[in-house]
C-alpha cells in the first residue's frame, strides 16, 4: 500500500470515529418530547430573540443595540452591567450569532471555518460550553491537512480536547507535507510541546527545519547542561 493511501485510510479511520460519536450523541435526545413544558418553555424563549417585549436590558454591539432579557441571559451565566451586555469588542456577525445561539440554541455551522472558530473563541471566553462543543464537532468533519495546524492551534486556546486529539493526529498522518510557512503563527512553546511529542530525539533537526530559531532557543535552554557536556 503506498503512503499516500496509507494516509487517506488514516484519515477516513479518524473520520468514521467522529462519525460514530455523532451518531451516539444524536441518539441520546431522541426520546425528548416536542410537546412538553421543556418545550413549550425553549419556544417562547426562541420567540424573545431580539423581541422588545419583556425586554429589560440592551446588547451593545459594535454598530447596532439589541434588545435582550436578563432572566435568558442569567440563564446562561451571562450577567448585564445595569441593564447593558458591552459586547463592542466582538465582530459585528459573531455577536450577532452569538446573541441568537443564547436564545435559540441554534448556530450556522455551515458558516466558513473561520467564523465558526471565531466562534468557538468566542464561545469559550463567555463560558457557552455547549456551542464550543457544537463549532468543534462541525469542524473535525472538514480538517485536513490545509488547516489542521491553525485548528490545533484553536483547539489548544479554548481547550477542545476532541478537536485537538483530531488535527493532532493529522498533523502526524501529513507530517512530511507540513512546512515552516504552515507552523508561522504557532507561538514556540506549543510548537516546542509538539516537536517533543511527535519528533522524539530529533527536535532540534526539526526546529531547525522549520526556520524557528525560537524554539531552539527553547531546546538549549531546556537541555543547556547536556549542550555544555
Amino acid at each position: 500500500m503506498s503512503s499516500e493511501i496509507k494516509k487517506l485510510q488514516r484519515h477516513l479511520d479518524l473520520l468514521r470515529e467522529e462519525y460514530t460519536k455523532l451518531q451516539n450523541k444524536e441518539s441520546d435526545h431522541k426520546d425528548v418530547s416536542d410537546h412538553g413544558w421543556g418545550q413549550c418553555l425553549c419556544k417562547t424563549v426562541s420567540n424573545m430573540y431580539a423581541n422588545n417585549q419583556f425586554s429589560d436590558m440592551m446588547i451593545q454591539l459594535k454598530d447596532e443595540k439589541i434588545p435582550g432579557h436578563q432572566l435568558v441571559f442569567a440563564a446562561r451565566n451571562i450577567q448585564a452591567e445595569n441593564g447593558v451586555l458591552d459586547w463592542e469588542n466582538i465582530a459585528q456577525d459573531i455577536g450577532h450569532a452569538i446573541v441568537k445561539y443564547i436564545y435559540t440554541d441554534q448556530i450556522d455551522l455551515s458558516s466558513p471555518e473561520e467564523v465558526q472558530l471565531q466562534l468557538m473563541r468566542t464561545g469559550h471566553r463567555l463560558n457557552l460550553i455547549a456551542l464550543v462543543e457544537k463549532c468543534e464537532s462541525s469542524l473535525i468533519l472538514v480538517t485536513s491537512v490545509r488547516n489542521c495546524v491553525s485548528f490545533y492551534m484553536t483547539a489548544e486556546e479554548v481547550s477542545a480536547g476532541s478537536l485537538k486529539h483530531h488535527a493532532s493526529s493529522l498533523i502526524s498522518t501529513y507530517w512530511d507535507e507540513l512546512t515552516s510557512e504552515d507552523f508561522k503563527e504557532m507561538g514556540a512553546p506549543l510548537l516546542y510541546s509538539m516537536l517533543k511529542e511527535k519528533t522524539a530525539g530529533s527536535i532540534l533537526h526539526s526546529a531547525v527545519h522549520l526556520h524557528r530559531e525560537d524554539v531552539v532557543f527553547l531546546y538549549l535552554v531546556e537541555n543547556s547542561a547536556h549542550v555544555s557536556s
